[in-house]
């Protein structure tokens, strides 16, 4: 993130580094990823990640969320460990989109409110409207 002349902070797009590497994914920081289900992340929080990294679909939060995502993206392992036991969502979805240029699309797909009404998924397809959406694996197993 950078200053700008008014010394608030400004979204960026950030470096990326590989994904998981073959490994299952993991909800701990120190596990060097960080999945976007556990925990589960909430469409503002969404919203504000995506603006963080400047993506379509995202939105300015307050200046403490800024700061609080600058903080995250910034931090070295232990410490985005301690931020990830309070602030659980920012921390994965900001350390995922970090690993994973994936999860950007995911995280969009949470910001647009696109889930599944039985699962929870968010991958898609769907089939149905508004809150009865269901996903393509809800669908063949409801059959």
């Amino acid at each position: 993130m950078t200053t700008g002349s008014g010394g608030g902070p400004h979204h960026h797009t950030a470096a990326r580094t590989p994904p998981h590497r073959g490994r299952p994914p993991s909800a701990h920081p120190e596990g060097n990823n960080v999945s976007t289900n556990s925990p589960t992340i909430p469409a503002e929080t969404a919203r504000h990640v995506l603006w963080h990294f400047g993506q379509d679909g995202g939105s300015q939060p307050g200046i403490f969320t800024q700061y609080l995502m600058h903080t995250i993206a910034t931090a070295d392992v232990v410490n985005t460990a301690k931020l990830a036991d309070v602030y659980p969502d920012y921390t994965a979805a900001i350390v995922a989109a970090k690993l994973d240029p994936d999860v950007i699309t995911h995280l969009q797909k949470i910001a647009a409110g696109l889930r599944c009404a039985r699962c929870g998924d968010t991958d898609g397809p769907f089939d149905g409207a508004g809150t009865s959406l269901r996903c393509e694996g809800c669908i063949g197993g409801a059959q």
